[in-house]
């Protein structure tokens, strides 16, 4: 019984694993074909940034804390910011642009209700948010020039204090490097 339950634990590991690497292989090839014809970081970065903005979109009544793979919510077409940022991350990874997911804080030091990328341009952290569709902008120059914000449609209706989670000091969760050329 003890080596049916072994062979079955490897069995199964086996085909966890097969099954994502063949997701990484699918998410590989879709950002590749995502980005095809650009050269720069920047002019990639939107284009993955639009592609979830596109495709993955809030749901009312969906549960943000259902579990499933980046795939799984491309193709289911539902996600929310924290949802987004991660996927655009997944695909930037592939791209070797090396990202960071951000939990935007508000002034009194509670977590505000978005969640954001930053990719490194090799000088700063920049702004990806494929919610509202903000990029090329850092923090800083948003603290510098609050109207920045204003010119990103989707962000116009706003109110200006949820806007100025933006310009507070985020919770960095984790950084996503490129894999080594």
């Amino acid at each position: 019984m003890k080596l049916f339950i072994v062979v079955f634990s490897l069995l199964f590991c086996s085909l966890a694993f097969a099954i994502d690497q063949q997701e990484e292989s699918t998410l590989a090839g879709l950002s590749d074909a995502i980005v095809e014809g650009r050269k720069s970081d920047e002019t990639k970065v939107y284009a993955l940034m639009e592609f979830v903005h596109d495709r993955v979109k809030p749901k009312e009544g969906e549960d943000p804390y259902k579990q499933i793979s980046d795939l799984e919510r491309i193709q289911s077409g539902v996600g929310w910011c924290n949802h987004q940022a991660k996927i655009f991350m997944h695909l930037a990874y592939y791209q070797e642009i090396k990202t960071r997911l951000i939990y935007l804080m508000n002034d009194d030091g509670t977590a505000s209700p978005h969640t954001i990328a930053e990719w490194w341009n090799g000088k700063e952290w920049i702004i990806a948010d494929p919610l509202f569709m903000i990029y090329g902008l850092s923090r800083d120059d948003i603290k510098s020039d609050f109207s920045r914000l204003e010119k990103f449609n989707f962000i116009k209706d706003r109110p200006k204090e949820w806007l100025e989670c933006f310009v507070n000091e985020p919770q960095i969760v984790f950084e996503y490097n490129p894999l080594p050329i």
